[in-house]
């Protein structure tokens, strides 16, 4: 559909009669060169009579005419309207005289405002044409950008639920293993499989995530692998302050931990600690995960598949605007860095 039948806004408006005084002028300054149309004051005033009213006329009368004909016929009769308006007008302030053009003109005035008519209709078409096209290409790319962040949600989705069986299979043979020789252990590694499969629950029931959930999640997390590895695995999650509501997307962090402790403590003799440090500089979200582990030379490859989920995942969110960075940890170990802008 042509871009005159969909409401006019004011600015577009305000716009497309700029661009209309641009073309009525050139018609008005092509006039003079050609020695015809009266005087500077004529000509001006019955091109920008025509030039306006034919606009105006395709401003009001557009979406009336396409509910009774096709589309491509509208134009016609809405170039004549607009046209026998602006002869009557232009001949007013022109001449004096609203019918001059029809009754003493030798019909030139006609011909030359038809002839410019059609020029006008055919500029100012093919210009909404290309701002309908520029429009409907932009939400084109919305769409595809909208789609591949649900396809990311999916797989994100089909992850979670590939993650979570095994890591429970995990934890209750673990429990088992507990009940007789370590009930207490076996007590609280229970207790805390509950909050993160409760977290869990609400995580992949609720459309919006918080700090909050993702934070109650890897603590849960942590405390399960805690009570697995005892004394070889020490944690401790800082916020800076009150962020408990502030938006997060899920599955950012938990895999960032997971990597921390599949991939760096481990594998080490001795085991090791992680800190989960989250702060906010203005409005943006910093988040590190250091584990003084093997450290990542050393390390097996698994986690970078995570990590490269998690950049495809940033990408679809925030574009450039998101980061993750890995460096080593002194004396050893890594440290994971993401970054989240706009966060408040």
């Amino acid at each position: 559909m042509n871009a005159a039948a969909e409401p006019w806004g004011h600015r577009q408006l305000v716009i497309s009669y700029l661009y209309t005084a641009t073309f009525c002028t050139a018609v008005v300054v092509l006039l003079q060169v050609l020695g015809i149309g009266g005087t500077w004051t004529q000509s001006a005033a019955v091109s920008y009579a025509i030039g306006g009213c034919i606009h105006t006329a395709f401003v009001l009368f557009t979406e009336p005419f396409s509910r009774h004909m096709p589309m491509r016929f509208v134009p016609i009769p809405v170039t004549a309207i607009g046209l026998v308006a602006g002869l009557l007008v232009g001949g007013w302030f022109a001449i004096g005289d609203p019918f001059y053009f029809f009754v003493d003109d030798d019909y030139t005035s006609i011909m030359l405002g038809v002839f410019f008519g059609i020029l006008g209709f055919i500029f100012f078409t093919t210009r909404d044409d290309l701002i309908v096209a520029r429009a409907e290409l932009a939400e084109a790319k919305a769409d595809i950008a909208e789609q591949e962040k649900q396809r990311m949600e999916t797989e994100l989705r089909l992850l979670q639920a590939q993650i979570e069986p095994h890591f429970l299979f995990n934890t209750l043979s673990n429990v088992i293993s507990l009940i007789r020789t370590e009930p207490e252990r076996a007590e609280a590694t229970l207790l805390d499989l509950t909050r993160f499969l409760r977290s869990s629950l609400k995580r992949s029931r609720q459309a919006d995530n918080s700090l909050a959930d993702e934070l109650d999640i890897v603590r849960a997390y942590l405390s399960i692998q805690q009570t697995r590895m005892g004394n070889r695995l020490a944690f401790d999650i800082h916020t800076d302050g009150d962020m408990r509501d502030v938006p997060f997307p899920p599955l950012l962090l938990q895999p960032l931990v997971e990597n921390a402790v599949i991939h760096g403590i481990e594998p080490a003799e001795d085991g090791g600690r992680i800190d989960v440090v989250v702060a906010q500089q203005g409005g943006d979200l910093n988040i590190t995960v250091r584990d003084d582990g093997v450290g990542l030379n050393t390390s097996s490859g698994g986690h970078q598949v995570g990590l490269r989920n998690i950049r495809e995942r940033l990408r679809s969110l925030y574009g450039a605007s998101a980061s993750l960075t890995l460096e080593d940890a002194q004396p050893h170990g890594l440290m994971v860095r993401l970054h989240l802008p706009g966060q408040s």
